[in-house]
């Protein structure tokens, strides 16, 4: 993932990490993502970067839990 990356994506409703080998992720990925009510990040994220859920006005919800790795490292429902 890269800075910015979903950033005023504002249809965005859902984030699947598929990829248990992701550890973090980069500033502002999700600014503006003011569809996205919850997010689940894989336990291995060691660190929640600097506005990563800027202005997300819907998200209610963020949890860490374990994925199995999978072909690609982000899906978007």
């Amino acid at each position: 993932m890269s800075n910015h990356m979903f950033a005023n994506d504002t249809a965005l409703t859902a984030v699947n990490f598929k990829n248990n080998h992701t550890s973090y992720v980069y500033p502002f990925v999700f600014e503006n993502c003011t569809s996205l009510p919850q997010i689940t990040l894989p336990s291995k994220i060691w660190y929640v970067s600097e506005g990563m859920f800027h202005n997300c006005s819907s998200l209610r919800t963020v949890k860490f839990s374990d994925y199995t790795a999978a072909n690609s490292m982000v899906s978007l429902v």
